[in-house]
């Protein structure tokens, strides 16, 4: 294994990187406190989700929901407004114009 000492960046620096990479990677083994440090940071994720509650649903169900959502329904979204006030009031204001309608034409006359 060669290591190359230089000042700045060169592209030695590269290959310094690289080298120092295989010789890590050719370690024959981690010591026992690392390797469980290692299982305890991999497994404290998965340990944490169990606490997790986002409106109501734990975090299978949000996870389960959000797949949903983003990738199993479609994206098109029609939005149709209805004016529920004008629709009950419709004949009442039909009748209120046809009676100025009425006033106007009786005044005029």
């Amino acid at each position: 294994m060669k290591l190359i000492a230089h000042r700045g960046f060169s592209k030695y620096e590269l290959e310094n990187t690289k080298e120092a990479f295989l010789a890590a990677a050719n370690r024959p083994y981690f010591g026992i406190e690392t390797l469980s440090w290692l299982c305890i940071l991999g497994a404290a994720p998965f340990a944490a989700i169990g606490f997790i509650k986002y409106n109501g649903m734990n975090a299978e169900e949000f996870l389960l929901a959000y797949i949903r959502s983003e990738f199993l329904t479609p994206k098109e979204l029609v939005f149709n407004p209805t004016n529920y006030y004008y629709e009950i009031l419709k004949g009442r204001i039909g009748d209120e114009k046809k009676d100025e309608n009425n006033k106007k034409s009786i005044q005029t006359g």
